[in-house]
């Protein structure tokens, strides 16, 4: 799914300006523009749909599977000119669309009607209530956010989730399994700022499977996100729980990294002198080329308990 992220500003802004409003007996309706194009015989299509009122201007396009689309058939979509009338269906509320498609092109009118009964389902989760005529309702639904959905975001352990979150987690991609992941390593107490930051920097949950296995549980975002941006990934932190080094906080972890110090680096050294090494230590013997290999040959020449430093010096002077 595209939203054309320098409008949701607006559509979030303005969103205030529709929670009051007459009562009515029926669900309020927005209306909009749409086109779609499907240029193959697959069984999804290109929908864009676009809402235009007031303040509030958005335009949103996805992949959308045609056996959602109810009323659209294949026949219609690649004929030479076709009348359409079909639907899209959502926890929040129902799509109508009216058109024609004419070789796999289309375009036309919708209108969205709400669910009424959605409303109260998202105040029982323990949302902000959402007055009759507010617009987020339809955003709610053009992102597909279902109740399933909502009530999982909000049982999470997520700090302050709000309805405009729900939103945000939709246009940056997080999803369900990606909040789960959150919880099990006991990341549940981010706020959803923390959340969004996590996925935009690339976080997958892969990573954070793997800082739970080698103890890095509980980790606050920022500690998370920087050994990430770093280069960080799941191999290099598995391969610094096997070589022994033990555990590191997330700043050393990237100071590793940036002196370019694998794990094999350090699991070989370890081997070759056995004993304690800080991460200057390691940092110096790598910006001066010293690996285990020249470490051992020291040792086997008989120039055993010396400091890294004299080790450094050693190889600063040509002994080889």
């Amino acid at each position: 799914m595209r939203l054309d992220t320098l409008k949701i500003g607006g559509i979030l802004l303005c969103a205030g300006s529709f929670l009051i409003a007459g009562a009515s007996d029926a669900p309020p309706r927005f209306q909009g523009t749409w086109s779609l194009s499907n240029w193959t015989s697959g069984d999804s299509l290109r929908l864009t749909m676009k809402y235009h009122a007031r303040n509030t201007h958005w335009e949103w396009g996805s992949s959308q599977p045609i056996a959602d689309l109810r009323g659209l058939t294949f026949d219609q979509l690649h004929a030479a000119r076709s009348a359409v009338k079909f639907t899209l269906e959502r926890d929040a509320g129902t799509f109508a669309f009216e058109g024609a498609v004419m070789l796999g092109i289309g375009l036309g009118d919708y209108r969205f009607v709400s669910d009424p009964s959605f409303r109260a389902k998202l105040g029982a989760l323990g949302y902000d209530a959402v007055g009759e005529d507010d617009v987020s309702i339809m955003m709610m639904a053009v992102r597909d956010i279902s109740i399933a959905y909502a009530g999982e975001v909000k049982r999470s352990g997520l700090r302050d989730v709000t309805l405009n979150d729900l939103v945000r987690f939709r246009d940056h991609g997080v999803e369900l399994d990606f909040i789960r992941d959150l919880t099990m390593i006991g990341c549940a107490n981010l706020s959803a700022d923390d959340v969004v930051r996590l996925r935009d920097h690339g976080v997958e949950s892969g990573f954070l499977r793997t800082l739970n296995a080698s103890g890095y549980p509980d980790l606050p975002a920022d500690d998370i996100i920087a050994p990430r941006d770093h280069g960080v990934d799941s191999r290099y932190v598995e391969g610094l729980d096997d070589s022994g080094y033990g555990k590191q906080a997330a700043h050393d972890i990237v100071e590793l990294r940036d002196h370019g110090i694998e794990p094999t680096f350090i699991k070989d050294l370890l081997v070759a002198r056995p004993g304690s090494y800080s991460i200057d230590e390691l940092i110096k013997l790598r910006d001066h080329g010293v690996d285990s290999r020249y470490v051992a040959r020291v040792q086997a020449a008989g120039f055993k308990g010396l400091t890294v430093d004299q080790i450094v010096r050693l190889r600063e002077h040509g002994v080889d």
